[in-house]
């Protein structure tokens, strides 16, 4: 399980690192919300479902979430990963390097990008300190199977803008980018993963993951 993010300090000093908006994702998705416009848009509805859902199991255990991983992975499957789409989220993270994967290492590249997600997850749900967020109005989109969720993250005196990219592939809708302070949790990955790959090619990103996931 990777190392515990404290979010309030990464925010004090950068919102360039890539691990942090898988942190500040989790949190977001459990946080109250300050104004409902649910009624917009069934993507906004649906964020807003996952943040009320999140956040009745806080309430109904709270204090047990950190020592019991079970009740952990059961908010985890029921409010957060039915509305994360880890295979776009790994493959746009990838970039061009994904199509010279094999289909043996895409496939083993969504499962250990989902669980290295997931681990930072699990840590963002044990640290809840009653922050709070504020959805903005939603806007109309260009096309018909995207949707952006606006919202506003507030700790203390601090606010900081999160938007939600969703998609609809003829399913349910579901959020392949996270946008915090105008960067992009896939570019930011993207970064880092094709650093990783130039050295040491697709084999040696999911050793990477791998061990991170391991550790």
């Amino acid at each position: 399980m990777i190392t515990t993010i404290n979010l309030r300090k990464k925010l004090r000093k950068t919102t360039a690192m890539p691990r942090m908006f898988a942190t500040l994702l989790a949190l977001i998705l459990m946080l109250p919300a300050a104004v409902t416009l649910a009624a917009d848009h069934p993507a906004q509805q649906l964020v807003e479902n996952a943040v009320n859902a999140v956040m009745a199991d806080l309430k109904q255990h709270q204090g047990k979430l950190a020592s019991n991983p079970e009740l952990l992975d059961g908010t985890l499957s029921k409010n957060i990963i039915p509305h994360l789409d880890f295979a776009t989220m790994t493959r746009l993270s990838v970039g061009k390097s994904w199509r010279k994967a094999s289909p043996e290492q895409q496939t083993t590249l969504v499962n250990e990008f989902t669980e290295f997600l997931l681990n930072t997850y699990r840590s963002a749900l044990s640290e809840y300190g009653g922050e709070s967020i504020v959805f903005k109005p939603f806007k109309t989109p260009k096309r018909d199977d995207r949707a952006v969720v606006g919202s506003t993250f507030k700790f203390g005196s601090n606010e900081v803008p999160v938007d939600y990219k969703l998609h609809n592939r003829n399913g349910p809708w579901q959020v392949y980018d996270i946008i915090v302070s105008d960067l992009s949790l896939v570019i930011q990955y993207k970064s880092t993963f094709a650093s990783e790959i130039d050295r040491n090619g697709i084999d040696g990103l999911i050793k990477l993951l791998r061990d991170k996931n391991n550790a």
